[in-house]
Parts: structure tokens; C-alpha cells; sequence
């Protein structure tokens, strides 16, 4: 049975100096950055997903309580931070979510990995590359994206 709640999810493409391509062009988007390589949706993975040749980047983000922009795939952290204290990412502050290991459950290789910032994945696109930027939350996002 429907909810009387309707979830909206926004998503917004962000072109860094790249021209629109022609119909039927094939575009490879690394999902969560390259989420089989590294743990999804950290600068590690979006690296590995440039590294890998795709043409853009999806990523999934949260507005923290302090208005921050994270970049994380679930309202809360407990998957992609096992072991760690569960925050939900809209009532913690950023510098507290920043704490947390979140490449450690996925390889020792990504130890100390942080759920970053949006400003920091943007720092990591190529100058003919995109990024895809879903909305995980509200509305009361859109004025700091």
C-alpha cells in the first residue's frame, strides 16, 4: 500500500567544461565513483572512476545539521561505516561524520577514508568530465548546492 508521504530525489548534472554529447553517444558514469574498486562515494573511488577512463562520476548527497554538503549514499552511517557509531547525516555535524572510517569495511586499503565533502569530489574532476550529483534529501538542499 502508497504512503501518503511522497519521496522526491532530485539529480543534477554538473558539466565542468564539457560539451553536451551528440545523441547516441555512449557515456560511461562510474556509479558512486568506481564502487567495485574502492568504497562507493568516497575521493578514493571517484580517482579510481577518473583513473578507469569513465566519462563522468554519480554520487549521492546529504545536507549534515550544519548545512555541509555529504557526500554519502545512506541518510545514516552505519553501512558504509560498520563498527563506528550510527549518525543520522541530517541531525550530525559535519566535523563528527568526518571522523569516521568509511573506506575500512570495504579494504585495509582504504583505512581512514572519510565520507567527503562534495567540494571535495568536485576538486577531483577532470576539465572534460562529469559529475552527477543525486539529491538524497529535501528541497532545503537546493539553495547551498
Amino acid at each position: 500500500m502508497p504512503t501518503a508521504k511522497v519521496m522526491k530525489k532530485y539529480c543534477l548534472l554538473l558539466f565542468w567544461g564539457l560539451s553536451i554529447p551528440a545523441i547516441g553517444q555512449t557515456l560511461y558514469i562510474g556509479h558512486r565513483g568506481n564502487s567495485s574498486i574502492a568504497p562507493e562515494n568516497t575521493i578514493a573511488s571517484a580517482k579510481s572512476a577518473w583513473e578507469a577512463g569513465a566519462d563522468g562520476v554519480e554520487l549521492d548527497v546529504y545536507l549534515s545539521a550544519d548545512e555541509k554538503l555529504m557526500v554519502i549514499h545512506d541518510s545514516h552511517t552505519q553501512r558504509t561505516c560498520p563498527g563506528q557509531h550510527d549518525f543520522e547525516i541530517a541531525k550530525t555535524m559535519s566535523d563528527t561524520l568526518r571522523t569516521l572510517d568509511a573506506g575500512m569495511w570495504k579494504d585495509k586499503a582504504f583505512q581512514h577514508e572519510k565520507i567527503p565533502f562534495l567540494e571535495e569530489i568536485l576538486a577531483t574532476v577532470p576539465p572534460d568530465r562529469m559529475l552527477v550529483v543525486e539529491i538524497k534529501c529535501g528541497t532545503e538542499i537546493l539553495p547551498i548546492l
